[in-house]
């Protein structure tokens, strides 16, 4: 059984994203306290904090980990210098809460989900808004004029050339990036799906709904069977190293 060997304590209610840094010295969580705080992983020192308005659903390091992206239920996405803590962007263009975000690997575009149901990629250089998928309650489409589902969540494969969307009614829907049309949906969940990752040779994708868990082949878009289940470390709350767990 895991030992506990620090415990950080600062955020008054709920965390709901913890993430490391790349090289696995500092950590960042984001809380319904409104705030972003980074810590010291060995000392379990608060190095700063930042603030919102609105509770913060979900915090990214960019693959350098020179910056921190942040969702917020403000409907707004914002990037922070994360060595001095100056607010470098916001991203706006969400008409609710942000609840995902992911880096894509060259750490130039950001994906985001919303309680809009939307899927949008941003240009980390600039904070434009480059490209948007919606859902169909109000009669939208996606790109290629096929029926949309809301969105509920979003990761890069490791080559940044794919995008995978998990759906409200449980399927994966793959797009080229960055052209961003579909090419791919793996159908299996019977619930919304609300956590994946794609696996570090982007040969396998780990999607996990309320009641179930699948292993996929993205070369055959079938499921596993019997495969283990070990999602990525990057969007899991463990040190690149293997040596630390966080828990909220």
């Amino acid at each position: 059984m895991g030992q506990i060997v620090a415990t950080l304590v600062g955020h008054q209610i709920d965390i709901l994203a913890i993430e490391f840094d790349p090289n696995g010295q500092e950590l960042v969580s984001a809380s319904l306290d409104a705030t972003v705080k980074r810590w010291d992983a060995r000392s379990g020192r608060e190095i700063s904090s930042f603030e919102y308005d609105k509770g913060v659903a979900d915090v990214a390091f960019s693959p350098d980990g020179s910056r921190i992206a942040s969702a917020s239920n403000d409907s707004t996405i914002r990037v922070w210098d994360s060595h001095s803590g100056k607010e470098l962007m916001q991203m706006i263009g969400h008409s609710a809460g942000v609840k995902g975000i992911a880096f894509s690997p060259d750490g130039k575009r950001i994906a985001s989900t919303s309680f809009d149901s939307a899927l949008k990629l941003w240009d980390t250089q600039t904070g434009l808004e480059t490209m948007t998928i919606e859902e169909s309650v109000h009669g939208k489409r996606s790109p290629d004029g096929s029926e949309a589902h809301g969105i509920q969540c979003a990761a890069f494969s490791p080559d940044g050339l794919r995008i995978a969307a998990g759906t409200d009614n449980g399927i994966i829907k793959f797009l080229n990036a960055p052209l961003e049309h579909e090419s791919k949906s793996l159908s299996g969940h019977t619930n919304t799906v609300v956590q994946y990752g794609l696996s570090d040779a982007g040969n396998q994708i780990y999607s996990e709904s309320a009641n179930e868990k699948f292993v996929w082949d993205l070369a055959t878009g079938r499921q596993i069977e019997n495969a283990e289940w070990n999602p990525p470390v990057e969007r899991r709350p463990v040190s690149p190293d293997g040596r630390w767990f966080v828990t909220s």
